[in-house]
């Protein structure tokens, strides 16, 4: 497995999200508004919670896993 740097990182993130924008083009908007978003935050710090409240806001997100250092922010 290569090993995961700031590149690596971007690289697999910019293509999670060029598929998914390639996904939802295939379905309808009626299809769309019936998805649930899985969300996976990975430091759960002050900016992590702040992403975690605007998803919540936006509607139809599930948070299914969170990841980090200081586990003070995961209770």
């Amino acid at each position: 497995m290569a090993k995961m740097n700031r590149r690596n990182f971007l690289t697999a993130a910019v293509g999670g999200g060029l598929a998914m924008n390639a996904f939802l083009r295939g379905t309808t908007a009626d299809q769309q508004a019936k998805q649930r978003i899985h969300l996976g935050v990975i430091g759960c710090g002050n900016y992590g919670m702040a992403d975690i409240r605007a998803a919540f806001k936006a509607g139809g997100v599930a948070v299914v896993s969170l990841c980090d250092v200081d586990s003070r922010h995961l209770a």
